[in-house]
């Protein structure tokens, strides 16, 4: 079985709320004739998003000086249900959720009841960690995501689901407790979830309402937004789009909620974010002229950053970015924050000066590519009302041209790591950058110098220069991300940090080699948890290449590794220190608030008999099981007490069910591959086996 490598536990456990993700990059052969046409309609974006790109569906809409000028759908409501698609339809808008709650906040700091610059634990005394510099993170570090938490707790954040809709971060302060920070608090802004988690615990805590309802009170109902709730509303969940499995893109996947609702977990429509645009356009008295404004100040610039630039990078209070390129061309500042869930997307782009809004919604595709629709919608908007003459053209592709090397780079050589990666980093006798993926060594890229001291891809799409700034030695990447029929974007930043290089000590290095190679799998997900949709299980390798590293993370002791890379901007989220330690015998590694347990522990499914049980034991965490050949080809029939579930996987680590998505309770399992159940501590699972399928109906 093909183990998920540690390095991307991160994103196996906050894949949702996501950094806009870099667009694929394509030829240009067709690309400037599908940009430079001003009067492409939204549709016709939209629809190429549908037909081309595998999107489910969009919505779409845009606002100018409190009117809605412009709104539409693409795509099906549901592959299989016959329902249109309308303005009402409604879509989890993700990471756009840090609005509502930077906006909360600011409408708190409007009335004397919170001060930016006051410590966190001034609102929320409880709030400790395992690092004395938690004292200094002020309200102000939650918004500008200079806090320097490590990122995202968020294990079972992400349900399918869920009776009790409740709002998820009542355990974060608990888990908080035995985490340390990354940076110091301010030192640099780098995307963080938790911190927006915390911020809304303040909005709570200060105003004495939930969430859910103050926003309510304060946007929804004085913005006439009928259609924005969060999984704590009594709402028509019907109404909600139907999303789609990324495997079998035939399966539809139950409701998703996301249970931290001021991180990411809202729901709305195109229209009624571009409603909430006016709190940032003036247009409405909700916030005072300066509290707005002060969220489209160039936070960013606080801490340590790369020269300024329009970018879709570039924090001011929630906003993901407060100079969004292209409209610096035309003069105009642009606000934009974009959000991604698993399944749904989202982005609203305001620009405050001219009183115009647009958001883009999607079931699929991601946050990126609804922001390219997005910008074309405001620029066509602008051109149509005289605001602008022209939509200017993209500079057009250019080949890149090989030149020899004019400096020595062989001090920058060595070992760089991301939030995700660790990557060999050389220049060859060729005089060829290349980046070698350490746990993937297939992974090979390799790249052109073209002078001023930076290396290209052959397309001339991405190039790559070294930065020392602050002590620190940093891979810079500037992409020129396209999407054809849609539109393109163009972003630099931090990629990767180098390393130290140093030798672990013989006694540690054994410990750890002996863990090389090794499995592990996650246990303390709940039955619905959308972490489950593949195999959870993770896996490292030790060697001389890398040193004493686990990925990012510095090899500090036997059983301990800690987080050792300070990279601002997006490529530095969510770290984790790990600890791995022994109970009753088994190994176990915790990463933030996630549980592995070594798979070399987990027992063979029962096969003596037609009928076996389990109990969920007291610590609550689920039971995983192998299957062996004996039970290859049988039917096993789970009797499920409430809130419980299983999801089962074949040998590649594929689900072949998912109780809570599918709703059955039975399941042909395959040699080879692991079955999960989870419930509440103490519960009794029983399980009924029969030789065949047929051999059950």
């Amino acid at each position: 079985m093909k183990h998920t490598p540690m390095r991307i536990l991160s994103a196996l456990l906050a894949a949702a709320l996501l950094m806009p993700a870099m667009l694929p990059a394509r030829a240009a052969d067709s690309l400037q004739d599908a940009l430079t046409a001003p009067s492409v309609p939204a549709a016709t974006r939209a629809q190429t998003l549908v037909d081309q790109y595998g999107v489910t569906s969009v919505q779409y809409a845009v606002m100018t000086e409190g009117e809605i000028t412009e709104s539409g759908q693409a795509g099906v409501y549901s592959k299989t249900e016959d329902r249109a698609l309308t303005a009402d339809t409604l879509y989890g808008i993700g990471s756009t959720s840090k609005m509502f709650t930077t906006a909360a906040v600011m409408k708190l700091v409007d009335a004397g009841k919170v001060d930016l610059d006051a410590p966190v634990t001034a609102y929320i005394p409880e709030f400790t960690m395992a690092d004395a510099r938690y004292k200094q993170i002020t309200v102000r570090m939650l918004l500008n995501h200079s806090s320097g938490l490590m990122g995202s707790t968020l294990n079972d954040a992400f349900l399918y689901g869920d009776a009790n809709n409740r709002d998820g971060y009542t355990t974060l302060l608990e888990d908080l407790k035995t985490q340390r920070l990354k940076a110091d608090p301010g030192a640099f802004s780098v995307y963080c979830n938790d911190g927006f988690t915390l911020a809304e615990m303040i909005v709570e805590r200060v105003s004495g309402q939930p969430f859910t309802e103050y926003i309510h009170d304060t946007f929804t109902q004085p913005l006439g937004m009928e259609h924005t709730v969060t999984p704590a509303d009594d709402f028509a969940h019907s109404d909600i789009a139907r999303v789609y499995d990324t495997v079998d893109p035939t399966l539809e996947l139950p409701e998703e909620m996301t249970h931290v609702f001021g991180t990411g977990g809202i729901y709305s429509t195109a229209e009624d974010l571009c409603r909430f645009g006016q709190v940032f356009t003036g247009e409405s008295d909700i916030l005072s002229d300066a509290a707005r404004q002060a969220t489209m100040n160039k936070e960013y610039l606080r801490g340590q950053w790369l020269e300024d630039h329009a970018d879709s990078v570039g924090y001011g209070l929630g906003w993901d970015a407060v100079n969004q390129a292209p409209f610096d061309q035309y003069g105009m500042q642009a606000l934009c924050k974009g959000g991604d869930t698993l399944a749904m997307h989202a982005t609203l782009i305001v620009l405050p000066e001219q009183k115009i809004s647009a958001a883009v919604l999607s079931s699929g595709g991601s946050s990126a590519y609804n922001t390219l629709v997005a910008v074309q919608l405001i620029l066509e908007q602008l051109r149509q009302d005289g605001k602008i003459d022209e939509i200017k053209a993209p500079e057009p592709l250019a080949a890149p041209v090989k030149q020899a090397l004019d400096r020595d780079f062989s001090s920058y050589e060595g070992l760089y790591a991301n939030y995700g990666s660790l990557y060999r980093v050389f220049v060859d006798a060729d005089d060829q950058l290349n980046l070698v993926n350490a746990y993937d060594l297939s992974a090979h890229e390799q790249l052109l110098y073209v002078g001023d001291g930076r290396f290209s891809d052959q397309n001339g799409i991405m190039t790559y220069r070294f930065l020392e700034q602050d002590g620190k030695t940093y891979l810079v990447i500037s992409a020129r991300s396209i999407l054809p029929g849609v539109g393109e974007t163009d972003t630099t930043q931090y990629f990767a940090q180098k390393l130290d290089t140093y030798a672990l000590p013989e006694d540690i290095k054994s410990v750890w080699q002996a863990r090389s190679g090794q499995a592990y799998v996650l246990v303390n997900a709940a039955y619905n948890a959308e972490t489950l949709a593949t195999l959870p299980i993770s896996g490292f390798i030790l060697d001389d290449t890398i040193g004493g590293y686990l990925v990012n993370a510095k090899i500090i002791d036997a059983n301990n590794a800690q987080a050792a890379v300070e990279i601002p901007m997006m490529y530095g989220r969510d770290l984790y220190d790990y600890t791995f330690y022994t109970e009753n015998g088994v190994e176990y590694f915790k990463a933030g608030d996630t549980v592995m347990m070594d798979t070399a522990a987990v027992p063979a499914l029962y096969a003596g008999g037609s009928h076996a049980h389990l109990t969920i034991p007291a610590n609550g965490y689920g039971r995983w099981f192998t299957i062996g050949e004996a039970l290859d080809g049988k039917q096993l029939t789970v009797t499920l007490p409430t809130d419980c579930g299983f999801a089962a996987y074949d040998a590649n680590g594929t689900r072949l069910n998912q109780s809570a998505v599918t709703g059955d309770n039975t399941v042909t399992l395959q040699a080879g591959g692991y079955i999960y159940f989870a419930g509440p501590a103490g519960t009794r699972i029983d399980m009924d086996f029969a030789a065949t399928p047929a051999d059950a109906a």
